[in-house]
C-alpha cells in the first residue's frame, strides 16, 4: 500500500459519511471490502490469489457414493478453553446440522471434536501433536478452527495443513468472494491458500489515558505524526520518584515488534509467505529499523543500553508491569486499566500491520476435501460476522452499524472510527499474526539493537538468514497416539 493516502489526513474527529468512506477506500484499493460496502462488480475477472499448484491429496473418501448411502459426517476440531471458541462452535454446528445456516442443500452433518491442551504443553504444541496423532491413527479431522495462539506460520511450515487452492479454483459458486483480500493473503504459503480466514487484527497504538492527563499531554489525534509521537514520548518519559532513574517510559515494546509499523511506512516489509521473498535486509526495512532504534538511542523515549533485558524493554520496572505510556499491539474490543486505542502515528507512507487472528483450515490427509471445503467457507462466513474483527467484506458494515444480530460488534464511536481508520490503512504481513517467527525476530533484532550490541545492517542480515531457515518446509511433529474415535 506504499504511497497511498491515509485516512488520518482528514480533519481530526470528524466522522466520515458513507460516500466519503467509499471514496477513500476506492483510492486505497480496498478490494472486496470496497465492493461490498460501496457497490460494484461482485468478482474481479481473475483471482491471482488462487494461483498455485494443486495439492497432492488422496481422493475424497466418499467419491462415487450413491445418493442412497448414508449422509457424510465431517469432524470439526476446536481447542478446548481457547478464546470462547468452543461454545460458539457448538452453537454453529447445531445451527448447521438443522439447516439454519447458509450452505448446500444436501449438506454433510458436522460432529464437533474437542482438542485438549496436553499437560505441560503449550496451546500450539497440543494442537499440532493432536493433528499429527489423528493423522497417524488414520482418522484425521476434516477441518479445524485455528487461533493465532496456535501459530499459523508453524502449521504452514510443518505441513500440518492441506492446501485449499485446488478447491477454490474449481469452486463455481466463488464462495471466497465473500472474504476480504488482505485476510486471504494472510492465509497463504508457497503460492497456496492454506486456510479460510474468520477474523483479522490490525496493529494500533495503545496509550494510558491517565498518564497522558498527569503529564499534561494531549491524547493522540487521528492526524498525529511520528514527530508528534516522539514529542509526546519525551514528555511521558519520567523519573517519577526522583531517584534519577527512569521508571516511566514514553514508549515500550509489547507482543508485536515495535519496528514493524515503521518498516511498512518506509515502503518495506519483513517477508511474504506467499512468494517466499524475504525483505528484512532491504534498505526500506533498514530505514524503519533505524527509526525504531533511534526512539531509544537518540530520543530516549524507550529503554536503551547494555543493561536492557526483556523485562525493561517491555516496561517492567521493579516488578511492576507496563510502566509505559504507549505501546503497539493488535486491536481488541476491550481495554482495561485506562488504556485507549489510537491510530499508528503517520509516516512517509501508510502501513498499518494486519495479522490473521482466526481461520478454518483442513488438516493434512483429511479425506473429504471438496465437501469439507464447502462447509468450511460457509461456516467461516457465519462465524466471521460476530468475531472481532471480521474477515468478511460485509463485516465492516456490521461494525459501522451493527444490527440486532451483531450486537457483539457494537463499539463506542471513538473506538469504531479508530478501527475503521486502521483497517483502511492496513497491510497484511505475517509478522503481525504473532507466533514463533515473531519471537525469533524480536530476539534477533529488538533486544540486540536496544542493547547497542549490533548494527542495524547486521541485525537485518541475521534476521534474513533466520527467516529463510524458518520458511524451509519441515516434518510434522512426532505424533502422540490418539484413539480411533473421540467421545
Amino acid at each position: 500500500m506504499t504511497g497511498r493516502p491515509s485516512l488520518i489526513e482528514r480533519a481530526s474527529g470528524r466522522v466520515m459519511t458513507r460516500r466519503e468512506w467509499c471514496r477513500h477506500a476506492l483510492l486505497l484499493g480496498g478490494g472486496a471490502l470496497v465492493v461490498a460496502a460501496c457497490g460494484g462488480p461482485k468478482r474481479a475477472p481473475d483471482r491471482p490469489e488462487l494461483e498455485g499448484l494443486a495439492p497432492q491429496r488422496p481422493a475424497s473418501r466418499d467419491a462415487g457414493k450413491s445418493p442412497q448411502q448414508e449422509a457424510l459426517v465431517l469432524t470439526f476440531g476446536v481447542m478446548e478453553r481457547l478464546g470462547g471458541m468452543q461454545t460458539v462452535a457448538q452453537q454453529a454446528v447445531q445451527d448447521w446440522n438443522r439447516g439454519e445456516l447458509p450452505g448446500p442443500e444436501n449438506r454433510p452433518q458436522l460432529e464437533l471434536v474437542s482438542i485438549p491442551q496436553q499437560q505441560n504443553k503449550s496451546w500450539r504444541d497440543s494442537f499440532a501433536l493432536y493433528l499429527a496423532g489423528r493423522s497417524a491413527a488414520g482418522v484425521p479431522l476434516d477441518f479445524v478452527w485455528m487461533h493465532s495462539t496456535l501459530d499459523f506460520s508453524y502449521t504452514f511450515t510443518h505441513r500440518l495443513l492441506a492446501p485449499l487452492t485446488s478447491y477454490a479454483q474449481t469452486d463455481k459458486a466463488k464462495l471466497l468472494d465473500r472474504f476480504w483480500e488482505p485476510a486471504l493473503q494472510l492465509a497463504r504459503y508457497e503460492r497456496q491458500l492454506m486456510a479460510v480466514p474468520v477474523s483479522v487484527l490490525p496493529l494500533m497504538t495503545v496509550y494510558d489515558e491517565e498518564l497522558f492527563k498527569v503529564a499534561g499531554v494531549p491524547p493522540p489525534s487521528r492526524t498525529w505524526t511520528r514527530e508528534d509521537f516522539i514529542a509526546a514520548g519525551k514528555l511521558l518519559t519520567r523519573d517519577v520518584d526522583g531517584d534519577r532513574t527512569i521508571d516511566q517510559w514514553g514508549y515500550i515494546e509489547w507482543s508485536i515488534p515495535g519496528w514493524l509499523p515503521f518498516i511498512l511506512q518506509e515502503g518495506g516489509d519483513v517477508v511474504d509467505f506467499d512468494t517466499g521473498k524475504v525483505r528484512i535486509a532491504e534498505r526500506a526495512a533498514q530505514r524503519g529499523l533505524t527509526f525504531w532504534l533511534d526512539l531509544g538511542r537518540v530520543h530516549s523515549i524507550m529503554p536503551h543500553g547494555p543493561d536492557v533485558d526483556w523485562q525493561t524493554l517491555r516496561g517492567t520496572v521493579q516488578g511492576r508491569r507496563r510502566q509505559g505510556a504507549m505501546f503497539f499491539n493488535a486491536f481488541f474490543s476491550r481495554f482495561g486499566s485506562g488504556l485507549r486505542p489510537a491510530t499508528i502515528p503517520a509516516g512517509p507512507n501508510t502501513g498499518v500491520p494486519l495479522g490473521l487472528q482466526e481461520a478454518l483450515a483442513m488438516p493434512t490427509d483429511a479425506g473429504s476435501g471438496a465437501e469439507a471445503y464447502t462447509a468450511m467457507v460457509h461456516l467461516a462466513d457465519h462465524l466471521s460476522q460476530n468475531r472481532f474483527v471480521p474477515a468478511t467484506s460485509s463485516g465492516l458494515e456490521f461494525i459501522r452499524q451493527p444490527d440486532a444480530g451483531h450486537a457483539g460488534l457494537i463499539l463506542e464511536p471513538a473506538i469504531r472510527d479508530v478501527l475503521l481508520d486502521l483497517l483502511i490503512s492496513s497491510q497484511p504481513t505475517p509478522v503481525a499474526s504473532g507466533g514463533e517467527l515473531t519471537s525469533r525476530l524480536a530476539s534477533i533484532i529488538s533486544l540486540p539493537l536496544a542493547r547497542g550490541e549490533i548494527s542495524v545492517e547486521r541485525a537485518a542480515q541475521q534476521a534474513h538468514e533466520a527467516i529463510v531457515e524458518y520458511l524451509t518446509p519441515k516434518e510434522p511433529p512426532t505424533p502422540v497416539p490418539q484413539p480411533a474415535s473421540t467421545p
